[in-house]
């Protein structure tokens, strides 16, 4: 199987119809839609138990207890069928009939290349903008970390990528946070692999108040040791720039000041102790 299409949802019944539909309308049918139900109290359950008596496309559902997106792929990842694994959030959903087509055109050419993890396309609103503007690009070879700090292209992406690299790189799991940034592990897979960054619309992007790509504060505040570990790590890498690091290291110390200055030590930061009283500022501010 090409594919894994992994939807990790929570009370998102009233948006599950839309993702299902642009998943039967592929053209190219290979792949599984694996569902992580987060403990939803809605009718989420019986709507993907119709789903499968319909049995249009290949669906596994899975319930379990609120644990948080990152706990929901780790558990997702070593189940995939799929070569490929697609995180395609509950708020999303795939954009035109030929999404699926695409990606399997590019299987053979990671499968011959063993220092690329992934294809990446890109994320658009309804009315087909892309997700941090136009790109100069048709296909473009880099590592995740160059194409955000080298080439300053913005926005997020529809990553695509390699479902054994996925198993060497899981999420840190710490069992009172619920979210981990993606860029902690996408910075993570950079230092070993490059991608393929393609100029194609992947999925239709719709971000909600409620939603997790709409609310990176909040999950700051839910989740600071999390977003201590990714800035830590952020701000060691030789491809980003001092002002960054400089501006990254503020909201480390913020998070740091969030759990009360107890936790933070297993991921400090080097060489940035100039930006604590502003972080502590910060803190006091709610500017998490």
């Amino acid at each position: 199987m090409d594919l894994t299409i992994f939807t990790p949802t929570y009370n998102r019944a009233h948006t599950l119809p839309r993702v299902y539909k642009s998943l039967c309308e592929q053209k190219l049918q290979n792949f599984e839609w694996l569902v992580i139900d987060d403990g939803s109290s809605d009718r989420t359950e019986s709507l993907i138990k119709t789903y499968l008596a319909e049995g249009r496309i290949e669906i596994r559902y899975i319930k379990t207890t609120n644990g948080g997106k990152y706990k929901a792929i780790n558990r997702a990842v070593p189940l995939a069928k799929g070569y490929l694994f697609m995180i395609l959030d509950s708020d999303d959903y795939l954009a035109g009939s030929e999404v699926t087509t695409v990606i399997s055109e590019y299987r053979s050419f990671l499968e011959q290349h063993s220092d690329f993890c992934a294809i990446v396309g890109h994320k658009i609103f309804s009315d087909t903008e892309i997700i941090g503007g136009p790109v100069d690009y048709q296909v473009l070879d880099t590592d995740f970390i160059s194409y955000r700090e080298k080439l300053k292209i913005k926005g997020d992406k529809a990553e695509v990528i390699k479902t054994e690299i996925l198993k060497e790189f899981p999420f840190p799991e710490l069992s009172q946070e619920k979210f981990c940034p993606e860029g902690l592990v996408w910075n993570r897979m950079s230092l070993r692999y490059k991608a393929r960054y393609i100029n194609t619309p992947f999925m239709i992007c719709e971000y909600r108040a409620d939603g997790l790509s709409a609310g990176v504060r909040k999950c700051r505040e839910q989740s600071p040791q999390m977003f201590m570990l990714y800035y830590s790590e952020y701000c060691s890498l030789k491809a980003v720039s001092i002002s960054h690091k400089l501006k990254r290291s503020i909201i480390y110390w913020a998070c740091f000041f969030k759990t009360t200055g107890h936790v933070g030590y297993a991921y400090m930061i080097r060489h940035y102790w100039v930006t604590l009283p502003l972080g502590w500022l910060f803190n006091k501010l709610k500017r998490l």
